[in-house]
């Protein structure tokens, strides 16, 4: 993060004013207490790997040296394109769920891959959230590694999402298990394959070490810094990665501090989050940045799901979010003033 980006995420911190100017007119830097909620250490698959629906895209070499390029003629921000087209080619029964009977519901798997991701996400179509409905995701082998819940659904997508995007896993290829509770079979087109978005650079990755060339020029490592402050401040900010009509595009914004004490307001652009569909699909990346003179990134990184849009305005390029995906402890909350 570097000092201009330091002093942008400060005024647009300003926002908060509108929300607590009759209680506050200023609030300090704060690193409150606060566990990852969204973690998923207890959660297994309910079906085996070998039970689950493969969907498999295969890359067609062309694109492969412009996909591959960070730099490539596209938005500087975005680090990929939807699939959607080649899904399109594939029989529609494939990509419905194999809905098999487990102990408290109904669940069914797929294994999606794409040729060559660095990361790889999912949109998944939920036409309504059942209560004790789950979406487990991880990699192939192994336990998941996020469980979207049916609370955290509603609360970010709505009581009818439409559609539910995955969070990005490393590689190429992800392991999906939607849950459904109860004795009726599920059907319709719930968990229907809609789309599915391919990383050709992990934006989490330190730049140097995935020889990627370095996504957003603004991004400045402050962990070598003098500045006590600058090191601070940089704890409050996450790397962001977001899908918008299949494209995933990255971008930075961060935490602000505010007189409830909830701590889970977001500030960013407009230019990166505009829509309450962009925001729901959101994905946080903490404690992203490299470690100073270390080609590894901090051994506390770790992502969470999920906002809501509060406010935002073209005209001024803000946007105020809140969290609703779980903060992990040891971040900060940049301070403000209304003056």
């Amino acid at each position: 993060m570097s000092r201009t980006a330091f002093h942008r995420f400060v005024a647009i911190g300003l926002l908060a004013v509108a929300l607590d100017a009759a209680r506050a007119a200023e609030m300090p830097f704060a690193v409150p207490p606060g566990p990852k909620s969204q973690a998923a250490a207890q959660a297994r698959f309910a079906l085996a790997e070998s039970a689950a629906r493969a969907v498999s895209l295969e890359f067609p070499a062309a694109l492969l040296p412009r996909w591959s390029d960070a730099r490539a003629p596209w938005p500087r921000t975005r680090v990929v394109i939807s699939r959607r087209e080649a899904l399109d080619a594939l029989p529609t029964a494939g990509l419905l769920p194999d809905w098999q009977a487990v102990e408290g519901g109904y669940a069914a798997r797929f294994t999606v891959r794409s040729a060559g991701a660095r990361r790889l996400r999912v949109g998944i179509v939920v036409p309504a959230v059942p209560e004790g409905m789950e979406i487990r995701v991880g990699g192939p082998a192994g336990a998941p590694t996020d469980v979207l819940r049916a609370d955290w659904m509603r609360e970010t997508y709505g009581p009818q999402p439409g559609l539910v995007w995955t969070p990005a896993t490393p590689g190429e290829a992800q392991a999906i298990e939607l849950f459904v509770p109860g004795l009726q079979r599920p059907g319709g087109d719930t968990g229907l394959v809609h789309d599915v978005s391919h990383l050709p650079v992990d934006p989490f990755a330190p730049a140097d070490a995935a020889k990627d060339a370095k996504l957003l020029d603004c991004h400045q490592n402050f962990s070598c810094s003098n500045d006590a402050t600058l090191r601070g401040a940089g704890t409050a900010v996450a790397r962001m990665v977001y899908t918008s009509s299949g494209s995933s595009f990255v971008c930075t914004g961060s935490l602000l501090n505010d007189t409830g004490g909830a701590g889970t307001y977001f500030a960013t652009a407009y230019h990166c989050i505009a829509t309450q569909a962009e925001a729901a699909s959101l994905q946080f990346g903490w404690f992203f940045e490299r470690l100073c003179n270390l080609a590894t990134i901090n051994a506390a990184f770790t992502t969470t799901q999920g906002s809501v849009l509060v406010r935002t305005s073209r005209e001024n390029d803000f946007t105020l979010l809140r969290v609703t995906g779980g903060i992990p402890a040891g971040t900060g909350r940049l301070g403000w003033s209304s003056s």
